[in-house]
């Protein structure tokens, strides 16, 4: 009995998420009209696109899922886990942006405010929300004053 449990244990620390595939995940989720909806063929083109739904999503362990946590980016970028670049993101963690408010908004943006959730791009591209061009409409959206 010992040894069934240890067998256990050792295959959901080393196979957490082999029971959830990207398919598994477009089963829903590449429908059109279903909540978070994800257009595979745009996410493809996005810098996360080489990326299985559960790299990021780290709290989904089986299909269907329940409630979903939200996204640490931190786990790669602040890490530079797969390459992912951490000069911004520690940068970010620096900044006035990371800090509470002192007028009681209890809020500060996240990675996911500016960048975006799936469809992330590099500043190049006319699709990014952090694009030279697109910056004043990007920042406008809290700071509408400025």
């Amino acid at each position: 009995m010992i040894r069934f449990h240890l067998l256990l244990a050792f295959s959901i620390i080393l196979f957490p998420f082999a029971a959830v595939s990207a398919e598994n995940c477009l089963d829903c989720h590449g429908k059109k009209g279903m909540p978070g909806f994800m257009d595979p063929k745009v996410f493809s083109e996005s810098v996360h696109g080489v990326f299985t739904c559960t790299k990021c999503h780290v709290s989904i362990a089986s299909y269907p899922h329940g409630k979903v946590a939200k996204v640490n980016c931190g786990i790669c970028h602040f890490l530079g886990r797969e390459g992912a670049p951490t000069e911004k993101a520690r940068a970010y963690k620096m900044s006035v942006h990371n800090r509470v408010s002192p007028v009681g908004q209890n809020m500060v943006p996240t990675c996911q405010t500016c960048h975006g959730s799936h469809f992330i791009y590099p500043s190049s591209d006319t699709r990014s929300a952090t694009r030279r061009q697109n910056i004043p409409a990007l920042c406008s959206k809290c700071h509408s004053r400025e």
